[in-house]
């Protein structure tokens, strides 16, 4: 389901977390939900009249499962540039590992 929110921004509802579609000069779709959310990525932009391979660019907020979680499982149909920032843009390009929460101490 998607909720337009603002003049050209939509709410994908991804259950519990969000993602967003932004009509820019692109398509752009913000982050995008979790592993079990592809039905729900598509199903919002079906709503919003967008078919997938629009999407023009992905902003990723943030590298957490909630946030770029079901981005392989859109691809090939999505191609687009996907853009995220220091750590989590090098988590991406898999210079990095994601921390897996323990701590030791």
């Amino acid at each position: 389901m998607a909720t337009e929110i603002a003049d050209g921004v939509w709410r994908l509802d991804c259950g519990g977390v969000n993602a967003y579609l932004v009509f820019d000069d692109v398509p752009t779709l913000v982050d995008a939900g979790t592993p079990w959310d592809e039905g729900a990525i598509r199903g919002g932009l079906g709503d919003a009249g967008v078919d997938l391979s629009a999407i023009g660019r992905v902003l990723l907020t943030h590298y957490d499962l909630d946030h770029v979680g079901t981005l392989a499982a859109l691809t090939p149909e999505l191609d687009a540039p996907v853009h995220a920032y220091g750590f989590d843009a090098q988590l991406l390009r898999g210079y990095r590992t994601p921390r897996s929460g323990i701590i030791k101490g």
